[in-house]
């Protein structure tokens, strides 16, 4: 091939139309590399492992790479990072529907969905269309309780649950609405906005409670938080599903804000406590039926408002969290002025006088959420709160596809159905599923510990291990499964700075012997010193020896280098002496 010719095929730069004829040569071999390059054969890389078919290695995949993942998993099992990503997601959402331990990850089935079936989407038509006329709210939660009860009831071995094809979720709803040219609509407002100094409100809050524990040597299960959310009877929410173009959403009953108050309580160890629920009325008879059987430790009580209040709280206080602070203390083996950190936001019920000298006379020490940053700052607010609603909303969503099933097999018209929604009706259905909720989130101790992690509380030197949470239907001391060996994750030398306190400043030479019960030796700026412990807990230097002598018993020595298992030993007689002498841990 001619210098014309390649010139005109790969319109690559003619030599002889060079300017300088010393850059002719130059050209006709760049214009050789260029030939070469195009005209080779490529070279294909062997296509990494995106589909793997195996359900078992699949769902080994995606527990390791929500453990440790995607990028780690990729190296691992040697697969891209994207399939480790998609399998860590899919893993999730099949753990969380099924709340079982998974062992396979089933492929998705490849393709369009399956269509619904003409007579299931015609019927689910009318009766969507029927309770908007009639006012009533239609949203996803309803639209897929409605299709999942016509499955149910017409074709059940079409659901994926039964080895069908077909899976009722969001997607479905979302396609449900297209189909019938209808959109959301509802009332909006402002969102909540923090402060514009929040880094520096949420940096002072967060020392504050650091200092706290830290000065009161408060243990993580005696930090607790507290908080009331509302829980509606009826999760239609204030939205509905209008045909496009509408100018006019009527919603039947759209202010009926039927719900009551739960107020909860979490610690920083996962623990959750039992809480209090509180109905709308002036006396009991406003309260559940006497068929629902509440766990005993729960307060039901109720309000003019079903808002806590000044009573409410007070209320809760004596019932709950004292009697808790209590049991922990006598369970583990602490002092009796071993104070507790209550956290809670500024709600007027909380700070009124009478509550905070209640908390002060029980040796509550309490911390104030600032103003606008509780979604930011208060744990329960953080995960809490929202995951108890998602699991009373699904706990409705499977009652209502059940009222339709019901329906449906007495052969009633799809568009004369009408679930029950009186409040004398629903009020012991929603009282089982609080239930419900909440005894399976007691049994989530990580959930709990969550809660703390997201809005940045963290305790600083030392955490009483668990072996168990606390059964909410059960609250008893003895099932707490709290052990007295306590490993702060300080060294012995800052363990004994800490008990001597002031006598040892912190820019003072100081160097450990041994540690004792009710003794402490040291080498302090060269000169050895013997702390015995006072009948009032404090430490008093009462010998004084040359340096290098060290008379201490055997049964006394504990170095610095002294294992793990001596220094719980230790800790565990030390605080058990401590509270047979009336001193403080």
């Amino acid at each position: 091939m001619d210098i014309i010719s390649v010139a005109t095929v790969f319109h690559v730069p003619n030599p002889q139309q060079m300017d300088l004829a010393s850059s002719s040569p130059i050209c006709q071999e760049i214009n050789t590399s260029v030939i070469q390059a195009i005209t080779a054969n490529p070279v294909y890389r062997p296509r990494g492992r995106y589909n793997i078919k195996d359900e078992s290695v699949r769902a080994k995949i995606g527990k390791f790479a929500v453990e440790h993942g995607p990028s780690k998993a990729s190296k691992n099992f040697g697969i891209p990072v994207s399939t480790a990503f998609s399998l860590k997601k899919a893993f999730e959402m099949e753990a969380s529907s099924s709340g079982k331990q998974l062992t396979v990850l089933q492929r998705k089935k490849r393709g369009r969905p399956p269509k619904m079936e003409e007579f299931i989407r015609e019927k689910l038509k009318l009766y969507l269309l029927s309770l908007r006329a009639s006012g009533g709210v239609v949203n996803g939660k309803i639209a897929v309780a409605t299709a999942r009860a016509l499955y149910l009831y017409y074709c059940p071995f079409h659901l994926r649950e039964n080895g069908g094809p077909v899976v009722i979720d969001r997607s479905f709803s979302k396609s449900i609405f297209r189909y019938l040219g209808m959109v959301k609509r509802k009332g909006t407002k402002a969102a909540k906005k923090v402060p514009e100094d929040f880094p520096r409100i949420q940096a002072e809050f967060l020392k504050a409670v650091k200092d706290l524990i830290v000065a009161k040597s408060i243990p993580a299960e005696l930090v607790i938080n507290i908080d009331e959310t509302g829980l509606h009877y009826t999760f239609t929410g204030g939205y509905t599903m209008e045909v496009i173009g509408s100018t006019q959403v009527p919603i039947v009953a759209k202010e009926d804000k039927r719900q009551i108050t739960a107020v909860m309580g979490i610690t920083m160890s996962g623990v959750v406590l039992p809480p209090q629920i509180l109905y709308q009325g002036k006396t009991v008879a406003c309260h559940p039926p006497k068929n629902v059987k509440f766990p005993s430790t729960w307060d039901i009580w109720h309000s003019e408002t079903h808002w806590a209040n000044e009573e409410t709280v007070l209320r809760y206080i004596n019932k709950v969290i004292i009697p808790f602070v209590q049991h922990i203390k006598a369970h583990s083996h602490m002092a009796q002025s071993q104070p507790a950190l209550l956290i809670m936001d500024i709600y007027k019920s909380h700070v009124t006088t009478s509550v905070l000298e209640f908390l002060k006379q029980n040796g509550i020490i309490h911390v104030i959420v600032p103003p606008n940053c509780t979604s930011e700052l208060q744990p329960l607010d953080s995960i809490f709160n929202r995951v108890l609603k998602q699991k009373m909303a699904q706990n409705f969503n499977t009652w209502y596809a059940k009222s339709i099933y019901e329906h449906l097999e007495r052969q009633q018209n799809i568009q004369n159905i009408e679930v029950n929604m009186k409040l004398s009706f629903i009020k012991p259905l929603h009282a089982a599923w609080m239930i419900e909720a909440i005894n399976s989130m007691s049994e989530d101790k990580q959930l709990v510990k969550q809660c703390w992690e997201a809005v940045g509380i963290q305790h600083p030197f030392c955490s009483i291990q668990q072996t168990c949470a606390v059964p909410v239907h059960e609250f008893d001391p003895a099932r707490l499964g709290i052990t007295v060996n306590t490993v702060p994750s300080f060294d012995i030398e800052t363990l004994a700075r800490r008990m001597l306190g002031n006598q040892v400043k912190p820019d003072q030479e100081f160097n450990v012997i041994s540690i004792a019960p009710n003794t402490i030796k040291g080498v302090l700026e060269g000169q050895q010193f013997i702390w015995n412990r006072q009948t009032d807990g404090s430490f008093e230097a009462v010998i004084a020896v040359p340096p290098g002598a060290n008379d201490a018993p055997a049964s006394e020595k504990l170095c610095a280098a002294s294992s793990t298992a001596v220094v719980v030993a230790t800790l565990a007689v030390q605080r058990s002496a401590s509270v047979s002498q009336g001193g403080p841990v």
